[in-house]
């Protein structure tokens, strides 16, 4: 390794998002895209289809989502099915970009989310953190919202790492918290016991106060933007 990709790579790990294992995008061969292909058609078809059914309620009282500026959205990993079809549906005057890991599953979620008009940066902390950081910047610069699931795509779960308030710092954005709770689902096994609401499930979308991040943070002021992030999105995270 020469001396501009070791300086590189410990930019990447300064980035402040969670690691995700991978290393760098994973362009893979011809048949491992055509899966993640077929993976991301049949969870696009499997969100339209429960949509149909699902009952979705937006909590947006001070209409913020109505607002021309773009925001930093953060959202919990677990809870993130129905949002592509919300976004869509509700806020199509909108343009969002997701947050996606450089892995096979962060490719299907990019193809994914694509089906719904919406965009995807790749990025984690262990190659692609600082260059992911400067591409949400310049989405942000552009007037598109930023998506993350800040204690994604490996956890803790529900546990904020400090990317989100980075890129906070960096741009001047607010932070837009969405808590959202589901009545109906089952879990899967995963690490974030990942929610699926049933097709007769209540969904609903609450946008929390939002949270300006100053330009300059600490490492102590970071924690503590991370904790009030952790906090308004906390709804009934806890809840077995």
């Amino acid at each position: 390794m020469n001396n501009s990709q070791e300086t590189e790579v410990k930019n990447e790990n300064k980035s402040g998002f969670p690691p995700t294992g991978g290393a760098g995008v994973e362009r893979g061969s011809e048949a491992r895209l055509r899966r993640a292909a077929r993976h991301a058609w049949w969870a696009a078809w499997f969100i339209r289809f429960c949509g149909l059914f699902w009952r979705v309620r937006i909590e947006d009282p001070e209409g913020r989502l109505a607002s021309p500026n773009p925001w930093i959205l953060v959202l919990w990993h677990n809870r993130v099915l129905a949002t592509p079809l919300a976004y869509r549906k509700w806020f199509s005057h909108r343009r969002g970009v997701v947050l996606t890991s450089p892995s096979g599953d962060g490719e299907v979620l990019a193809r994914t989310v694509a089906a719904f008009g919406m965009g995807a940066v790749r990025g984690s902390s262990s190659r692609r953190g600082a260059r992911a950081l400067r591409e949400l910047t310049g989405v942000l610069k552009e007037g598109r919202d930023v998506i993350i699931t800040p204690d994604g795509p490996r956890g803790p779960r529900y546990q904020v790492a400090p990317g989100v308030v980075a890129l906070a710092a960096m741009t001047g954005v607010e932070v837009l918290p969405i808590d959202i709770e589901i009545r109906g689902y089952f879990e899967l096994g995963s690490w974030d016991r990942f929610r699926v609401p049933w097709p007769w499930g209540m969904i609903t979308l609450r946008m929390r106060e939002p949270i300006n991040v100053p330009r300059k943070v600490d490492e102590a002021a970071r924690d503590a933007y991370c904790k009030a992030i952790g906090d308004a999105l906390q709804g009934d995270a806890n809840a077995p």
